[in-house]
């Protein structure tokens, strides 16, 4: 890395989550593309609830599914995407996440964890941080 901050960190977005009409708890704001949040926490809270729509809005419950409507490939190589995923995480392409659920709490923190550290080009954050970030979203 050049010595530059990602701007995924910058942002308190881990997961790049494009501005939108949404207004996140903890967003203040965006940089022009992404939106900000006032820390980490509270932007990957948002990563878990937007992962939360994808399941029960469009069907989308397995990493390959999943990355597939985050990183379309109109403007990703969403399989490189996908296996990086897949081999930072241990999970296979078609395992189901059932993301808000308890009994998939683990699950959905590694895929998150793999998600940022594609995003963001290094592994930057916690377990702790994520399994936090996690109940903030479903727990709170």
């Amino acid at each position: 890395m050049s010595g530059r901050i990602p701007r995924g960190l910058r942002n308190c977005n881990p997961l790049n989550i494009r501005k939108s009409g949404d207004n996140w708890v903890g967003q203040c704001g965006h940089d022009g593309s992404f939106a900000k949040f006032i820390d980490i926490r509270h932007g990957l809270r948002a990563a878990f609830r937007l992962l939360y729509t994808y399941d029960v809005r469009y069907g989308c419950n397995t990493v390959r599914t999943i990355i597939n409507r985050w990183a379309p490939p109109e403007e990703n190589n969403t399989s490189a995407y996908i296996k990086r995923v897949c081999d930072y995480s241990g999970l296979a392409e078609n395992d189901v996440i059932c993301v808000h659920n308890i009994a998939y709490r683990e699950v959905a923190c590694k895929l998150v964890a793999a998600m940022a550290y594609v995003e963001l080009g290094g592994d930057y954050l916690s377990a702790s941080i994520i399994r936090e970030a996690w109940d903030m979203a479903f727990h709170p």
